[in-house]
């Protein structure tokens, strides 16, 4: 067993920890701990991107986040709707494909559909209601935009600049 140079990897693992830790600490404040599912997804957009310079970062992890909001609405709707697990089964698959073509389409990092498919996935397989529609679009954005936020955040605290 060999440890090499991190090249960085604890910058990552505190700004997703930070990124995924805040919104759930103001969900369990907030005595909502029923909505962290999505806010657990809204703020692994903070994931992506790791390599990129801080501007393609931010707009890589917008469409991350503009994603994950996507693919967790049409699961709650799946479940809302009860829809057959035959539907179900084949609207994730075509989560699957389409994540994985603008993924690779845009070489976003991490490549791949996984993160989507299992958020939706996951949402799909609970009980759903109409109010849970609202509440996924303000939980998983709110995460989404505080992850964003905080990487433009420590990007500007680190180049000291915008560019």
């Amino acid at each position: 067993m060999a440890i090499g140079p991190h090249a960085g990897a604890h910058r990552v693992a505190i700004r997703a920890a930070t990124s995924i830790g805040v919104p759930l600490i103001i969900l369990y404040f907030m005595g909502r701990m029923d909505l962290s599912i999505y806010a657990s997804f809204g703020a692994l957009s903070s994931l992506y991107s790791r390599f990129h310079y801080y501007g393609d970062r931010i707009r890589m992890q917008l469409g991350a986040g503009l994603i994950f909001v996507s693919v967790l609405l049409i699961g709650t709707l799946l479940a809302v709707l009860d829809t057959d697990t035959n539907v179900r089964i084949m609207t994730i698959a075509l989560v699957a494909t389409l994540v994985t073509g603008i993924v690779g389409g845009y070489k976003w990092h991490p490549g791949g559909a996984t993160f989507a498919v299992f958020a939706a996935g996951a949402v799909a397989t609970m009980p759903g209601n109409w109010i849970n529609l609202a509440q996924i679009l303000v939980v998983t954005s709110a995460a989404a935009i505080f992850s964003v936020s905080l990487t433009a955040a420590l990007g500007l605290l680190r180049t000291r600049s915008w560019t």
